[in-house]
């Protein structure tokens, strides 16, 4: 019967653990949080911030400051987004420091690089 436990961890010829029992930890992190929070904040920013410059420039592909609905709409999104967008670059910075995972930490390089280049690349509203 206690072969089939299933709250003992079964250890085979070699003593190292099953793969079956092992279980990760890192699931409920607060670095995991804090790496899925600035993934999910990160890129809804930088969609919001592009979907809203190439809405304005569809109308005009200048951006010239006129009062029209769509530069109302490039203002009026663009200039938070980019606030947001410019709170986020030291929380990724200090998540890049605390972090251990190497692909978490080109995922947060790759994000913090994109929102900096993007208002330079699209323009700040």
């Amino acid at each position: 019967m206690d072969e089939n436990n299933l709250y003992k961890p079964s250890i085979d010829r070699s003593g190292s653990r099953d793969s079956t029992t092992r279980h990760s930890t890192n699931e409920n992190s607060p670095r995991s949080t804090a790496f899925t929070a600035f993934l999910f904040a990160s890129a809804l920013t930088m969609l919001t911030y592009t979907a809203a410059n190439l809405y304005a420039r569809s109308y005009d592909p200048w951006l010239t400051p006129r009062f029209t609905e769509y530069m109302r709409i490039w203002w009026a999104i663009g200039k938070p987004m980019l606030a947001v967008m410019m709170l986020l670059v030291p929380i990724g910075i200090v998540l890049l420091l605390r972090t251990r995972s190497t692909s978490r930490r080109l995922i947060i390089t790759f994000l913090v690089v994109t929102m900096t280049a993007l208002p330079v690349l699209l323009g700040v509203p």
